[in-house]
């Protein structure tokens, strides 16, 4: 994801509300028509979720945001 390209995963990753296709673990078949449907999508599609994981890279994933989470989890260990 770190260039904004489209994303398969599984709910189970953690990640959610993100501009993923989900795949599942109990149904392949569907898992298949998934890949296939990004596989046809248009240049244009792909751009479109480019530009919009870029943004959420940007605002969630940046080294600061996840430093501070880091810090907050360790505070949370040491002080509670």
């Amino acid at each position: 994801m770190s260039w904004g390209f489209p994303i398969a995963t599984t709910r189970e990753t953690g990640y959610v509300n993100e501009n993923f296709t989900y795949l599942t673990l109990e149904n392949m078949t569907d898992n298949v028509e998934a890949l296939k449907k990004m596989q046809l999508m248009t240049d244009s599609e792909i751009n479109a979720i480019v530009d919009q994981n870029l943004v959420i890279l940007k605002s969630k994933y940046t080294w600061e945001v996840i430093k501070s989470k880091f810090i907050q989890q360790f505070e949370k260990i040491i002080y509670d």
